[in-house]
């Protein structure tokens, strides 16, 4: 079963429509381009150098993301995080043949858990 995409613009929270290789503001003066099938929603388009420099802290730390997920969020939590993760999936509606767009995947840690589901 497929759903109509309703999007918003992230900034002025407007309803964007399908225009071309793109979805736009109902003005036109924002587009947002359609990137391998998946709209590209990121606003602001370059990061600010406040942002700029935490997305390179971010880079630095994302390869040992899943190892402090799976150790420290076990001791900070007192739960197994690899169970309940499993526990989300089994709450992600999908199948065979369906499509699941992740938004802010970080490190990708859930996406074999995705990807198993289709």
């Amino acid at each position: 079963m497929r759903s109509s995409i309703s999007l918003v613009c992230p900034y002025t929270h407007d309803p964007l429509r399908p225009e071309g290789d793109a979805w736009v503001t109902r003005d036109g003066k924002t587009r947002y381009p359609v990137v391998d099938g998946i709209p590209n929603c990121v606003y602001p388009p370059r990061l600010g150098a406040d942002d700029e420099r935490w997305s390179k802290f971010y880079d630095l730390f994302a390869p040992f993301y899943a190892w402090s997920e799976r150790s420290l969020g076990g001791l900070v939590t007192g739960l197994d995080i690899v169970e309940v993760r499993r526990d989300m999936m089994r709450l992600v509606p999908g199948g065979p043949g369906e499509r699941i767009l992740e938004v802010s995947p970080g490190p990708g840690t859930y996406q074999p858990d995705l990807a198993a589901k289709v």
